[in-house]
């Protein structure tokens, strides 16, 4: 790597001379942030009751691993009330999966997460996950009195400034007396909601400067900080003793400035420092040490100019070291951030009309990669919400890396360079962890499927043998003398979410009770009590969605909805009645239409259970004198009244993906009606370098933007492209 602008001869790791200790500390930093994460590809953030969430899971890095994951768990929970509303499981292959599921039709409308996690464990706990918001909206039109409106910014009051929440962030770290620097600063108020605000810069009580956060509420400012004076911002519009100290500046220290978060291949790089002694720089993405130059006097070296040959791109780090190697600045940017696209999907053309053929070009440019796994999305725009929008790209250099970020609406280049220029400078420092004696890095463990089997009522004594049906093949489970088993990954796969059912045979079968440990329920739960407390849409004043327009600009979209629905049967019990009604096993179906419901508030009407007909359990769990928390709803067939029949149990599998059926010839030139939303979906589809690939489906009945998205993974990295095309009316 090039260093211009310090002493000669201190150019490459190889001349450090002194600093062992600081270089040994580094190599088992970067290793222990060398971890594997999860990114999840939807083809949308909004749905509607009955229709499928489309999905291709990638793991990144996954080759830091000791223990490759097998099975990808997917689960939706209501951020209302953080209860789970269903939970699927998916085969999980070399770095991918790729599946779909239903959105209930019985689901109520609101905000929601989709919960991603593989197979794989960190002292019990899956450590590779990921979280996508939604949002689930009904289609029934509504009066325009009842549609909720886009709630104004406050008016700022006496009684209301105690509400927000203004945090300052000093560029490196620190301000340090009579040292220039710039402060970010972000505004919040007492909900986690962005302000948009202006406020002065005050000094010892006198007006210095007028500042402003952007529409996600962050914003920087200069200043250079005197002995003895104290700063603060005084919000404009609010009550005029309304002010913020800025953190007092330090007597002596050190600063780092860049010209420039958004870095191309060459970083500018000023240190400053009132402290006697010399300083270590090392540039670095947490993972990797890529310059580690030692021993700098600031005084005579301030201004380095540093070239990123050797620099990945994405994020990455500048972090200075004392005399005594200890970190005391850090600065983030983005390197190489003009880098070119590696791979792009473009429409033959802009505009279509109804029933109109498309074609997709695809295409591979990467230097590096010859082959790359990509999935395809071709969606109606308004079903995308920006705001909870992720892209694989910006996930893997942004994102993860500098956790939930304030959602940034404008599509300006210079507006989003401002943006994220504000994002590296107040998300940057106290991410980067030195710690001179790591914790060990406990073993990875995998999650496998349990169970087992009591005699009369008593622990086994001897092994026996069990029969699993399911997806067209027998397999048989051996217990061990106790009577434990486990059920191979494999035996479990399903296509077309088929049950499976796991029963005794032998001549003693009706003495046995059969238990299966799902390894998921559990951890499932656990995740929805650490999602994040969401802000209402409405109260934080973001635009309301019409429900009549999230499927079409033609509001006859809507007739399809209700023709799909499923069969009220299966959202409620039509033949409950009031009081509690049992069989003669003490079964009974709650008004909600599951079987022994332990929910108090479900029982107010009841019925008897029929067999062979279909119906749901309520899978939770209850804690000392908790309420029951429902963390499931599986459906399954009642085998009837049969207090001995303990000896067979029927449950779901792991699924396979299943294929996405565009609109073909035959469809448009039909008189049906065709108002998806979603036009195309290709999971893991595979590009080589040099070969263009071409997809071709065609338009439905919806009129509009519509917005082909493409992401995915190649060996070195990431890829993304996006495009957009209009269906006229």
């Amino acid at each position: 790597m090039l260093l211009i602008g310090v002493q000669p001869g201190l150019k490459a790791q190889q001349h450090m001379v002194e600093g062992d200790v600081l270089k040994s500390r580094l190599a088992t930093i970067t290793l222990n942030n060398n971890q594997a994460k999860l990114f999840v590809h939807y083809d949308k953030t909004i749905y509607v009751p009955n229709e499928s969430v489309w999905f291709t899971a990638y793991l990144l890095n996954s080759d830091t691993l000791n223990i490759t994951p097998d099975i990808l768990s997917v689960v939706l929970v209501n951020n209302s009330d953080r209860s789970l509303v269903l939970q699927k499981k998916f085969v999980f292959s070399g770095a991918t999966s790729s599946g779909s599921f239903l959105v209930p039709d019985s689901i109520a409308e609101g905000d929601y997460s989709i919960i991603a996690y593989v197979n794989h464990l960190i002292k019990g706990k899956p450590d590779i996950s990921y979280s996508q918001r939604i949002a689930v909206k009904r289609a029934e039109l509504q009066d325009s009195k009842d549609i909720p409106k886009k709630v104004s910014k406050p008016v700022f009051t006496t009684s209301d400034s105690a509400g927000f929440n203004i945090r300052f962030y000093p560029e490196g770290g620190d301000l340090v007396e009579g040292l220039p620097a710039y402060v970010g600063w972000e505004a919040k108020d007492s909900a986690g909601a962005s302000l948009k605000l202006k406020a002065v810069l005050i000094e010892n009580n006198q007006l210095v400067d007028t500042v402003e956060t952007s529409t996600a509420g962050m914003g920087r400012f200069f200043v250079r900080p005197k002995a003895g004076r104290k700063y603060a911002l005084r919000l404009i519009g609010a009550d005029s003793q309304a002010q913020f100290e800025l953190p007092a500046a330090r007597q002596s220290g050190i600063t780092i400035g860049v010209n420039s978060a958004l870095v191309k291949n060459t970083l500018m790089l000023r240190v400053a420092s009132t402290t006697p002694g010399k300083i270590h720089v090392v540039v670095h993405n947490a993972r990797q040490v890529f310059y580690l130059l030692t021993n700098i006097d600031p005084e005579k070296n301030g201004i380095f100019r540093i070239a990123l040959d050797s620099v990945p791109c994405g994020l990455a780090a500048v972090t200075i070291y004392n005399e005594q190697e200890e970190p005391c600045a850090e600065r983030i940017f983005f390197a190489h951030y003009d880098h070119p696209q590696v791979a792009s999907v473009k429409s033959d053309k802009q505009q279509y009309g109804k029933r109109q053929k498309v074609t997709l070009k695809l295409n591979l440019n990467s230097v590096i990669d010859s082959q790359a796994l990509v999935s395809v999305a071709c969606v109606q725009s308004s079903r995308i919400d920006r705001r909870h929008f992720n892209d694989i790209d910006n996930y893997s250099f942004l994102d993860e890396e500098l956790n939930a970020l304030p959602a940034m609406f404008s599509k300006d280049i210079a507006t989003r360079k401002d943006y994220l220029e504000d994002v590296l400078l107040i998300k940057g420092w106290r991410r980067y962890k030195d710690t001179v004696a790591p914790a060990d890095r406990p073993s990875d463990a995998a999650m496998h499927f349990t169970g087992t089997i009591k005699v009369n009522g008593k622990e086994a004594k001897k092994p026996k043998t069990l029969t699993l049906m399911g997806n067209g093949n027998v397999f048989f489970i051996n217990t061990d003398k106790q009577g434990r088993f486990t059920i191979p990954r494999d035996n479990l796969i399903a296509a077309d979410e088929k049950v499976f059912a796991l029963f005794a045979t032998s001549d003693d079968a009706f003495t046995i009770h059969i238990s299966l440990q799902d390894p998921f329920l559990q951890i499932n739960r656990s995740f929805t009590l650490k999602l994040p407390v969401y802000v209402s849409e409405v109260s934080s004043g973001e635009r309301f969605i019409d429900p009549a327009v999230l499927l079409s600009q033609d509001k006859i979209q809507l007739k399809a909805v209700k023709i799909n629905a499923r069969p009220i049967d299966e959202r409620f019990n039509p033949s409950a009645r009031p009081g509690m009604h049992k069989n003669a096993c003490g079964d009974y179906i709650c008004m909600a239409g599951a079987l022994n419901c332990p929910y108090p508030g479900h029982l107010y009407a009841t019925s008897v259970p029929i067999k062979g007909h279909r119906y749901i359990r309520h899978v939770g769990e209850r804690h000392d004198d908790s309420p029951f928390i429902i963390m499931a709803n599986v459906p399954f067939i009642y085998e009837g009244c049969d207090t001995k029949n303990h000896s067979l149990i029927r449950f779901g599998g792991i699924n396979l993906d299943k294929e996405y059926y565009p609109y073909t010839k035959t469809d448009v030139d039909n008189s049906e009606p065709l108002y998806n939303s979603t036009l195309y979906w290709g999971s893991q589809v595979k590009l080589t370098k040099g070969k263009q690939k071409e997809i071709s489906f065609y338009t439905g009945d919806v009129s509009g933007e519509f917005s082909v998205i493409m992401q995915g993974i190649t060996p070195a990295g990431v890829v993304y492209s996006e495009d957009k095309f209009e269906v006229t009316k």
